[in-house]
């Protein structure tokens, strides 16, 4: 069984699981962390998602099935009851529905009780899932093996439109980059969409011809954020989705997960050489830096402050502002790496956040699938 906590400021215990518990696990504290414990929670089976947060409701995979929790008081809403086996990605919160990837499946459960209201399938042979999935909260687009993207009305499950085979080994990343647009990075491209039709309206080259590019990250008004890796150095580049310009681009340390966007400033995770980078989104600029003693996931902002934790288990909390410490949790480690590859739509995050609730998953198991 797998603990992960939620971190505010009023500390009470609630357990799903009361039997058979294991022992509690005992994050020390250093230097004035500025969270406490408000609620944990105990599961009867491993953590396979990362947590998903909208509306202080969390909905978390286990091997067991699919929990929805209040995350102001730590109490279940419902469990959709599935096996899982293996890890498999977060799902997806929605005004009246929740999206729940598994296996060749997505199913779309009623947010109310948990229950299925359809089942998107692969479109793939080989039983290949979704390996990259977005939304404009009224259609789901999805990202099937490495192959085909699809665009499904989420209200009854009607597939809208596909593109034919992509051709790449790579799983493309998808993401929502204005107004009825797509954007999929594939190989060394961007490509654009038209969100309603599917039709490409746009590719361009934006790699160098290495590793390719990801993580597209979407500001929400006209600004792609697109990673490039290359033997030559990382980079990051900032789109305008409206004219397909590079506003900038600017080097940035290898990583091995993606970028984060809150508000104005974006933040690296940088893995060679270790470090937490801010950068202003507008012009690239950096802003701060702080070093810290191993490989860290993607942070989160919250509160103004930001969290990143290492693969030595550490939580870092990082004044927003300049960056300086402002104190640290000692969890359990990450567990032997070696070589991590590039971040799977797969791997564990430790930290999401919502408005009010952040959630920090403190026990791990080794995963296998963050080894190159």
């Amino acid at each position: 069984m797998y603990r992960w906590l939620v971190f505010l400021f009023h500390p009470w215990v609630h357990d799903l699981q009361a039997t058979n518990e294991i022992p509690p696990v005992t994050p020390v504290a250093t230097g004035g962390f500025p969270l406490v414990e408000r609620w944990h929670l105990t599961f009867d089976g491993e953590i396979v998602s990362t947590p998903a947060i909208k509306d202080n409701l969390v909905a978390i995979w286990t091997s067991a099935g699919l929990y929805l929790i209040d995350g102001r008081t730590g109490e279940e809403k419902w469990q959709y009851n599935v096996a899982i086996s293996g890890l498999t990605m977060p799902p997806v919160i929605l005004a009246n529905h929740v999206l729940a990837p598994h296996g060749e499946f997505v199913d779309i459960l009623s947010l109310e009780t948990g229950h299925v209201l359809v089942q998107l399938k692969s479109l793939v042979c080989c039983r290949l899932g979704a390996k990259s999935m977005t939304t404009d909260y009224d259609h789901a687009y999805i990202v099937w093996g490495s192959e085909t993207l699809a665009a499904y009305s989420v209200a009854t499950g009607e597939m809208l439109w596909k593109t034919g085979t992509l051709g790449t080994r790579a799983p493309p990343d998808v993401a929502v980059c204005g107004e009825d647009k797509l954007c999929l990075t594939i190989h060394n491209f961007v490509q654009v969409y038209d969100a309603t039709s599917g039709v490409m309206l746009k590719e361009l080259e934006l790699g160098e011809g290495d590793t390719g590019i990801g993580y597209p990250v979407y500001d929400g008004k006209a600004t792609l954020y697109v990673a490039n890796g290359s033997i030559r150095g990382d980079t990051l580049v900032s789109l305008n989705t409206q004219t397909y310009h590079q506003d900038w681009r600017v080097p940035i340390p290898k990583r091995n997960y993606s970028h984060a966007l809150f508000d104005s400033t974006i933040y690296i995770a940088g893995a060679m050489p270790v470090k937490v980078l801010a950068l202003d989104a507008k012009t690239g600029h950096r802003l701060w830096e702080h070093t810290i003693d191993d490989i860290p996931q993607t942070p989160v902002e919250f509160r103004r402050v930001v969290y990143a934790r290492s693969s030595s288990g550490r939580i870092y909390a990082l004044d927003a502002n300049d960056g300086h410490d402002l104190g640290g949790l000692q969890t359990r480690p990450f567990g032997v790496f070696g070589i991590i590859g590039p971040d799977d739509p797969y791997a564990l995050r430790p930290v999401a956040m919502g408005d009010e609730v952040l959630v920090l998953k403190l026990r791990y198991n080794f995963l296998t699938l963050l080894l190159a």
